[in-house]
């Protein structure tokens, strides 16, 4: 009985750690710790030169089967930093045992036909770390990946790759050799005196009938001839290409290249950057992306040219290096290849002639000229996992964002509508722009008034709004189906629907009178065509589709206009306890609200019919419809009536104070209870969002940070200042106790003292006293020897819900302007005088306390002695910066994935505000793109740069909860001074002939060597500002001086609007959307409206009214061709278009 020899698997990589983290391999053999980290294999690692680390492990063992791993980074105490993006698989079949199978070093083996045999086996695996936010993984989103790898023909990148010269020797497809690379095992060589060699590389957008070739300078590549490069099979279900050959020794190391070939075997696109190498660990050239000179891939052999860029310097070769250029002698053409990114996949070196830094011990007694023999036995297999074909640039795309109900066109009523959407997506085509955003369209009837226009306030996080549909479409369907016998009836209709949409054509959305037309419109035609509709195929299809969600959401709008309230617990028997049953009961024909329920039906299927058709028409232009995942539901929504389990109903969600809302805020919405949620995996969550696929192939999840964490309000808050994040690690009373801080009641309850309250109210004191207040003792003397008397709030005022719901301020109407005044400022500082406390008890846990948000502004702190502000500020620091991290990276590992996993869009998250440290590398670690919006920045400095955005990125000049540019620009002179300059980089006199330089050129050169930030991009080339006149970067420099004497304009005009839509556009953003107002300033005539009238939203407002209307019609900007043009040189000359880059 033969014993199979035991295997040593080598495992290296190339990744970049901070102090403190290490790399280990883990996986489900137990070898690699069956999955826990703290089992896995522990890494070693090497400095290869200052910006690369080399880490490398081995475990040996009887490896009979496959095997899955991953590399993970964790810290000093194992905690898990950051997954590698992808679960690898491996399988190597084993080698015979010494002397059998052929016998032993004579080759007689390979006369047999037999495997080689082998005392110990030894194997390596060469890794490419895999980022989530690598730009090909843009196109891991099937969703995604349909539109945007689609021109509106339906025809793709093929057509550029037909057009190359034919080959001399074509070579055979290799689909008849493809197979499930998991099932596959790499065998050892035929013979122990050469290599098994196995490349991978992944593609995720090439297209049916392109296949890969690997080309290199050893035999079995072809020698660097294309023609007799061999042609690479393809494992369809993860995208990776493979292909398998053997190697001598002396051979090594081997440099090669991918090639992209097309359907019709016309001539290989060579991939960017500098040779590949595979070689075993330890030999000369360690550095596999790094090789001293650049193939041609002309089939003249390897060149020893030095790679230059386009300024004549070495060229930046990291991560494989791409050329500055596109010169004739380079191997593709970027206008060959529609689609591209300019980084490879491996964290190389920054310079391709940097030499190795490991030199074997022994040098080989045969080598061929650049090939070394390793000291130690060369391994029997090698496996070089190259990550992703390195396509000559990133794809970028471009677009506009309006809300829905902005859109104004020649039919839309009140409102724009879901038939308005298709006309919006031929004028971002029409403009050379890929993307069209909008919000959310859910359904947020809860009052039935104006307060429901507030979009991120869902009713039902899947039905659709009525606000959206096209009324004459509804009326012209219905009379198909009623038939001729209901002309008059319907064209009496279709005469009341143009008499409101001229009554309703008014500057700003009146939500209530369109919302009232449309459903009134709406239940006459469905009386009309109730039977046949509710008989058609077509309904019974939908209703069997959408059953889970449509039910309960017609039952509850029944019982919400039966009732006059969509506050469920409000309902009786009928609440939340019983929701199932209720549905179950009403949804069925003959019940007492079923006439009601069917209404909701008949509006549904045509918005949903409406919603698709223009998803589909985007589709088929190419132009990708994002939509807009609200982070919460409202409090009276079916969704809390249905699944009251899922949330804690008394609790608000909002956010923490801020430079923009001083009180923080207080959305309204439960938070929650994600141990329920994670019972069933998350289903509710998944289910959103496969339901929002059904229209759009990228979406935005607002405030994505709550998947982290989300800032917690009791129920009685009206603003957002008395929270706390949840989930959070608390203060325990213990640690209070161990620091001296016993007084914890004083602590926790509002500092109210009379000598407060005479700072804050005057000689009004008294009165607010008698009013509100009761007296609780004395608390030490004033300098004139009169005590300081300390108070409570009464009980009717003591919450937020009871002072500011009470009858104290309610004034009539007429009153004076001073009691208005007097009275508003009695609120204000009571409001404040709640809010003076140090700590907010946990409700849930008497010993867990939380700190109050900017605490060390209240006068409870500052009237501490010192030791105690010390020793809470100790506490606050550790709260909010350190004790956090870990539990809020896990819990967005939980939840966020469940999302990701179950849909194909893009997925892009709002992450402005307060923003942890963990938030931006589980981002990239997921591959979610993050927001950039340029007043907001995220880095140091008044302002963000485009220029130093990440590529796994949206940027924006502006967005629905900010002023547009327009407004923000001409509100402060002295800060429009400072961006003009600093940012724009402002030429010549702005008041008479300011001018605005070209944005700097550039590219994405890697994505990410590691967990620095810094090291994702590297600019290769520039033109436009240089030295921007003594202002500093940081906004160091004599800016008064500048100001005076090369004042901006004052008008945010349209030459200074296209200056910072073009620098936008060149920003290494994956995606740069523009809101419609900022593009529309960009033309004189669009630009006369008041800048202040086009700001969508007012986040410090709680009540604000959601009815921006565009003041330019559809139809009127898809004929304005000088405007469009505008656009499309801009988009064409930033390499967005069509997802290109320039260089």
């Amino acid at each position: 009985m033969s014993v199979i020899p035991k295997t040593t698997v080598g495992f290296r990589i190339k990744y970049w750690t901070e102090w403190g983290q290490n790399l280990v391999v883990c996986g489900n053999d137990p070898r690699l710790g069956s999955w826990d980290v703290r089992k896995g294999v522990f890494m070693r690692c090497q400095h290869l030169d200052k910006d690369q680390l080399l880490w490398t492990g081995s475990v040996t063992g009887h490896f009979v089967g496959s095997f899955d791993y991953r590399y993970a980074v964790v810290d000093r105490d194992m905690n898990v930093v950051r997954w590698d993006a992808i679960v690898r698989h491996a399988h190597f079949a084993p080698a015979m045992p010494e002397g059998r199978g052929g016998g032993s070093d004579d080759n007689s083996s390979e006369a047999s036909g037999s495997a080689v045999g082998y005392g110990r086996d030894k194997v390596e695996i060469q890794d490419t770390w895999e980022f989530q936010s690598h730009p090909e993984n843009l196109f891991a989103r099937e969703s995604f990946r349909d539109v945007a790898l689609d021109d509106g023909s339906g025809k793709t990148v093929e057509r550029a790759l037909d057009a190359l010269p034919e080959p001399s020797t074509p070579k055979p497809a290799a689909d008849a050799l493809a197979g499930t690379l998991a099932s596959l095992a790499i065998e050892p060589p035929r013979s122990r005196d050469f290599i098994r060699i196995r490349l991978e590389v992944r593609t995720t957008r090439t297209l049916p009938g392109q296949r890969l070739t690997a080309t290199g300078d050893c035999a079995a590549l072809g020698g660097w001839e294309k023609d007799l490069a061999p042609v690479m099979n393809l494992d369809a279900g993860t995208r990776t290409w493979w292909l398998d050959f053997d190697v001598a020794p002396e051979d090594l190391p081997v440099r090669y290249k991918y090639a992209l070939r097309g359907a019709t075997n016309k001539a290989d696109a060579m991939e960017k950057g500098v040779d590949r190498v595979v070689a075993p660990l330890g030999w000369i050239g360690e550095s596999r992306d790094s090789s001293p000179g650049l193939s041609t891939g002309t089939g003249g052999g390897a060149s020893s040219q030095s790679f230059k860029d386009g300024r004549g310097q070495n060229g930046v070769g990291t991560n494989g290096g791409v050329s500055a250029t596109d010169g004739a002698d380079s191997p593709i053409s970027l206008d060959k290849v529609r689609l591209g990114m300019t980084s490879s996949d491996s964290p190389a070196s920054d310079s391709p002639e940097r030499t190795a830094v490991r030199q074997p011990v022994q040098q080989p007694e045969r080598a061929r000229a650049g090939g070394r023999k390793s000291h130690h036995r060369s391994p029997s297999r090698i496996v070089a996992r190259d990550g992703h074909f390195r396509y000559p640039g990133a794809w970028r795309g471009s677009g506009l964002a309006a809300p829905v109900f902005s859109l104004r066109s020649c039919d839309s009523v009140g409102a724009g509508d879901f038939v308005d959407l298709r006309t919006l997506v031929d004028v971002a085509h029409a403009g050379g722009m890929n993307v069209v955003q909008v919000l959310p369209v859910n359904d947020t009837t809860v009052h039935n008034m104006w307060w429901d226009s507030y979009p991120y306030s869902s009713v039902s996080v899947f039905a659709l709004h009525p606000l959206y549909l096209r009324i004459q479409q509804v009326v012209s369907e219905s009379a198909r189906i009623a038939g001729p016998e209901h002309t008059n009836r319907f064209a009496s209709l279709q005469a009341e629907v143009n008499k409101a949409k001229a009554a309703l054509d008014l500057k700003e959305v009146d939500y209530e009178a369109t919302v009232k037309v449309k459903m009134s419109v709406a239940r006459r035609c469905f009386e009309a065509v109730k039977t046949p509709f509710l008989d058609s195929t077509e309904f019974s299809e939908f209703l069997a589709e959408n059953a889970a969600w449509l039910k309960p959401y017609a039952v509850f709008c029944a019982l919400r206009d039966l009732f006059g309230t969509a506050q469920h617990w409000r309902w009786g028997s009928l609440g939340s306890d019983n929701g199932a049953g209720t549905v179950t009961r009403l949804s069925q024909p003959g019940s007492e609200v079923y006439n009601t329920v069917a209404l909701h039906y008949f509006v549904q299927f045509h918005l949903d019919a409406q919603l698709r058709a223009a998803a589909a028409h985007a589709k088929r232009v190419g132009v990708i419809l994002k939509g807009d995942l609200p982070i919460g539901v409202d409090k009276a929504s079916v969704d809390t009536w249905m699944y009251p389990n899922l949330f804690r109903m008394h609790t608000s969600t909002g956010a923490p104070p801020d430079d923009f809302d001083a009180n923080g805020q207080n959305w309204g919405f439960p938070t929650y209870n994600w141990e329920e949620m994670s019972k069933d995996g998350y289903g509710w969550w998944r289910a959103r969002m496969s339901h929002l696929e059904r229209y759009f192939s990228a979406m935005r999840i607002d405030h994505v940070l709550g998947f982290f964490r989300i800032w917690e309000l009791p129920a009685h808050t009206r603003v957002g200042r008395m929270g706390r994040f949840r989930p959070s690690v608390p203060i325990r009373r213990h640690e209070l106790e161990q620091r001296g801080l016993w007084f914890v009641d004083r602590l926790c309850e509002p500092r109210v003292t009379s000598a407060t309250l005479r700072e804050i109210f005057g000689n009004r004191d008294g009165e607010v006293a008698g009013r509100f207040m009761e007296e609780t003792g004395h608390d030490g003397h004033l300098p004139d020897g009169r005590a300081i008397h300390t108070y409570r709030f009464k009980a009717e005022f003591s919450t937020e819900e009871g002072l500011l719901g009470s009858d104290a301020f309610k004034i009539r109407d007429g009153s004076p302007d001073w009691l208005v005044e007097e009275t508003e400022a009695m609120r204000k500082g009571l409001l404040h005088l709640q809010h003076n406390v140090c700590l907010l008890r946990d409700p849930e846990d008497p010993d867990a306390f939380y700190p109050r948000i900017e605490m060390q502004k209240t006068s409870s702190f500052n009237e501490l002695e010192g030791w105690s502000k010390d020793a809470l500020n100790w506490l606050y620091d550790d709260y909010f910066g350190a004790r956090q991290d870990k539990l809020w990276r896990e819990n967005a590992r939980r939840t966020l994935p469940a999302l990701m996993n179950c849909t194909g869009q893009l997925v892009c998250g709002e992450d402005l505000g307060m923003v942890p440290p963990c938030v931006p590398p589980v981002l990239d670690e997921l591959g979610i793109l993050g927001l950039r919006i340029q007043r907001m920045p995220h880095e140091t400095g008044e302002f963000g740069r485009p220029n130093r955005y990440p590529y796994a990125t949206v940027c924006s000049p502006s967005c629905h909860d900010t002023t547009t540019t327009r407004a923000w620009y001409e509100a402060d002179r002295h800060r429009r001074a400072r961006y003009a300059h600093q940012v724009l980089g402002m030429q010549g006199d702005g008041q008479l002939a300011s001018c605005f330089p070209p944005p700097m050129a550039y590219r994405v050169e890697h994505v990410e060597e590691g967990s620095g930030a810094q090291r994702r991009r590297t600019s290769v080339g520039s033109v436009g500002a240089g030295d921007l006149s003594g202002v500093g970067e940081d906004g160091a420099g004599d800016t008064g001086f500048i100001e005076r004497q090369h004042p901006p304009p004052d008008k945010c005009e349209p030459h200074v609007m296209r200056a910072i839509v073009r620098q936008h556009m060149a920003s290494p953003s994956a995606l740069a959307i523009f809101p419609a107002q900022d593009l529309l300033a960009l033309e004189p005539s669009y630009a006369q409206r008041p800048a202040e009238e086009e700001t969508i939203n007012d986040p410090t407002n709680n009540r604000h009214y959601w009815r921006f209307r565009l003041h330019v019609r559809l139809e009127d900007m898809l004929a304005n061709s000088e405007w469009l043009a505008d656009i499309r040189e801009m988009v064409n000359e930033s390499g967005r278009v069509d997802g290109k880059m320039t260089t």
